[in-house]
Order: C-alpha cells, then sequence, then structure tokens
C-alpha cells in the first residue's frame, strides 16, 4: 500500500469495531481523520491535529466555531468504550484522554494510552479500511455497519442477531421495536449509501422466530469504487478533513450532471474512471 492510500488508512482491533458506543455522526468522522493520522510503523502515540477551519468545512456551520468544536469535542471526550480483555476483565477507558482547543486554530487529540493495543502494531484480529469509503455517508449507522461488514469480508456473509446489531449501534431496548421502522431508517439508508460510495455494500435476509424478526444475514457484496481520489485536490496529506468535504461537494456536482445527461458524458466517465 503506497503511501498516500496510508494516509487514508484506519487499522482498528475488531474489539472497537464490535463495541457499543453511540456516537454522533460529526464525533465519528472526527475520530477517524484522527485515527487515519496515526502510521503503521508507529509503536507510541503523538498528539494528532485538526484545524478548526477544516473542521468548520466538514460541517458547514457557521458562527462561532470554537465553541461548537468545543461542544463536540465535550461530547467526544466522554465518550466511554468498554472492552472485554478475557478471564471477566472489562477495560473501561475513551479515545481520547485529552483534546486541546487552541485560539490559533487547532484542535490537539491526545489518544489514550489504554487504546495503545487496539490502535498500534496490530497483529492478529483486527480490519484495516480506507475511511474514503465511509466520509460521504450522512448516517453514522451507515459507517457503523460498514465497519462490522468489513471485518467478514473475507467470509462473504455475516449474520446477526436484531438485538444485538441494535445493541452494538447504542440502541436502547425499547427503541426501533417494529422492524419496519429500523429497516427503512437504518438498514435500507446503510444499503443504498454504501452502494452509492463505498467498495462494498450488502442485500440481506431475516429469520423470524414467532413471526417477529429475530436475525439478519448480511450478504456481503464488493464494488469497484470510483475513482473520486486520485485528483490533488483530493489527496492532501496535511488536511484530511478538507479532502473529505472537497470530495463530498465533487460528488454532489457529479450527481447534477450525471441528472443532465444520461448516459454520462465521455470526460465524466474519464473522470471517474468508471471502466478502471
Amino acid at each position: 500500500m503506497g503511501k498516500q492510500n496510508e494516509d487514508f488508512t484506519v487499522i482498528k482491533a475488531n474489539a472497537l469495531l464490535e463495541n457499543r458506543v453511540k456516537f454522533k455522526l460529526v464525533e465519528l468522522k472526527l475520530t477517524l481523520a484522527v485515527i487515519a493520522q496515526i502510521k503503521r510503523e508507529d509503536d507510541e502515540f503523538k498528539d494528532y491535529q485538526v484545524h478548526i477551519q477544516d473542521f468548520q468545512e466538514l460541517t458547514n456551520r457557521d458562527g462561532d466555531m470554537h465553541t461548537y468544536a468545543k461542544n463536540v469535542c465535550i461530547g467526544l471526550r466522554a465518550k466511554t468504550i468498554v472492552i472485554p480483555m478475557g478471564k471477566g476483565k472489562n477495560l473501561v477507558t475513551g479515545y481520547f484522554s485529552d483534546i486541546e482547543i487552541h485560539e490559533k486554530g487547532q484542535i490537539v487529540f491526545s489518544i489514550s494510552p489504554k487504546m495503545r493495543p487496539y490502535l498500534l502494531q496490530l497483529r492478529k484480529n483486527f480490519t484495516v479500511y480506507d475511511i474514503r469509503n465511509v466520509l460521504n455517508c450522512r448516517s453514522v449507522y451507515s459507517i457503523r455497519l460498514y465497519q462490522l461488514l468489513k471485518q467478514y469480508e473475507g467470509i462473504g456473509k455475516r449474520t446477526m442477531s436484531l438485538d444485538e446489531l441494535k445493541h452494538i449501534l447504542g440502541f436502547e431496548s425499547g427503541q426501533y421495536t417494529r422492524w419496519g421502522n429500523f429497516k427503512t431508517r437504518i438498514i435500507e439508508v446503510a444499503r443504498k449509501e454504501l452502494k452509492k460510495s463505498s467498495d462494498l455494500y450488502f442485500e440481506y435476509e431475516t429469520e423470524k422466530k414467532h413471526r417477529v424478526v429475530h436475525s439478519i444475514t448480511f450478504t456481503i457484496l464488493k464494488q469497484r469504487q470510483k475513482r473520486l481520489f486520485d485528483g490533488e485536490d483530493f489527496i492532501r496529506n496535511d488536511e484530511p478533513i478538507k479532502r473529505l468535504k472537497a470530495t463530498e461537494q465533487y460528488l454532489k456536482r457529479q450527481e447534477e450532471q450525471d441528472k443532465e445527461s444520461e448516459p454520462a458524458p465521455k470526460e465524466i466517465k474519464e473522470r471517474l474512471n468508471l471502466n478502471a
């Protein structure tokens, strides 16, 4: 894997992907932007920076960004992770030990030292993926489902009980008691978002017990990702969040062009490299 691709690569222990953490969309994308700065060869954490200006472009907000960034970081800092360690032990921690918001415009993230076995020098039970496959998702659950399915990409299927899936996604027992609502608002949204811009998507079947959906089997389907990220506008090593916003804007423009011309003009096909 080349250096440019490594700038987008997240490597996480499966224990983190399976963990019950209820992220907001901006919190999860910000966390991924930080983790993607960790290098494969690192054996210790460093301080990782994100600029307020890039954060503003990602969130598409106006006004007092320092206050908004502070509130987002307070929520992110408070996220608790409980990781089973075996033999009846659990680790209660969080991704970040400290987050500094500087007046000059940087947000500096210090990853908790307890996260070292789950993010550094991983040798087994981990998943690698390119964050560009999920950064265009508008639902946080699409990203979470992507992570859960990416682990099983080589197998091609994953079966989960509906209760287990809801638990990992952070829902309480009283939420989405009707399968139809969960299917429409969570599963179908994720399926469509991933099919649109990711390297994998899924189809699914359900199994019922006593006429109630009990489990769901995902069939994981690979697809050639549209090559939207080869140009200089989308590979800027020092501005990970600005890249994300630029990509989203490009996709929006591309959708508008596609509506105006069916099939896509030759120059658009060449830009997307659809036949690669």
